[in-house]
């Protein structure tokens, strides 16, 4: 069986996941390559959907061909995006193979417990703090390019996004993908292969009376208070950190849409 990757802009990413989740094989499997156009969001949620499906049908030989060779190709190619599926594809480099410069970041895996086990045999076991905050400080700066406040802010705020996914998401490794457009538009994009925010949340049985769905979980997250440690009938000792977190989250989806970006 042959299944297309489409251009993989925002929404078709999405539409491509649903899709590939939602088929049942039983005979070898092609993914057929031959994107137009791709972006950073769509790369990595396309590469982790294929992922996922590959695992779930991991006795069934699986292959991806690429007939022709489009500015898309080439360009995933390059950001890694291949590799990033399978180190046995012959196409393109490894994650984070590609220097990047403050133009666009490739495809790269932020992998906390190997950062955390190196510094514990340097000696240094609160230095994983600086890996988060230099690939923060990273992506910050194909956003907010050359003004330094707004970097600060950006850090901060992609920091917390980093730090939230082992904290949260019960994995401890992101990955993650930039780019800086020609027209002006910059573009960075997060992602884990966690639980999910739902399942996260209905570890608290309190939550669980009102998220049912991802969508009930994904709006409610965003909302002051929510999370799977928040419960209203026990005092907790939750601290300003803690407090700055929920804000943040809040600020980072009202910050995109007033700049008239996208927080997704």
């Amino acid at each position: 069986m042959r299944y297309e990757i489409p251009k993989l802009e925002t929404l078709e990413s999405l539409n491509f996941a649903k899709k590939l989740n939602e088929l049942q094989i039983n005979n070898p499997f092609t993914f057929s390559a031959n994107m137009k156009w791709v972006r950073p969001f769509g790369m990595l949620f396309a590469a982790i959907a294929i992922k996922q499906f590959r695992r779930k049908y991991e006795h069934i030989p699986f292959s991806i061909e690429c007939n022709t060779i489009t500015d898309g190709i080439s360009y995933a190619a390059h950001m890694g995006f291949f590799k990033s599926i399978s180190e046995r594809i012959n196409i393109g480099k490894m994650p984070g193979e590609a220097f990047g410069n403050d133009n666009y970041i490739p495809i790269s895996e932020l992998d906390l417990n190997q950062i955390h086990k190196k510094e514990i045999e340097n000696g240094k076991p609160l230095i994983i703090g600086n890996a988060i905050e230099n690939e923060s400080s990273r992506l910050a700066k194909i956003l907010g390019r050359d003004n330094k406040e707004l970097n600060i802010l950006l850090t901060y705020l992609i920091r917390e996004m980093l730090r939230n996914i082992s904290e949260h998401s019960g994995c401890n490794k992101a990955w993650f993908c930039g780019q800086y457009w020609s027209d002006g538009m910059a573009e960075i994009a997060i992602i884990d292969e966690g639980i999910g925010i739902k399942n996260s949340l209905q570890k608290n049985d309190i939550h669980r009376n009102y998220v049912e769905t991802d969508k009930d979980a994904l709006e409610y997250s965003i909302k002051a208070g929510i999370s799977k440690a928040f419960h209203p009938a026990i005092k907790t000792n939750q601290t300003i950190h803690g407090i700055i977190q929920d804000l943040v989250f809040i600020w980072q989806a009202k910050y995109a849409k007033n700049w008239m970006g996208h927080f997704v």
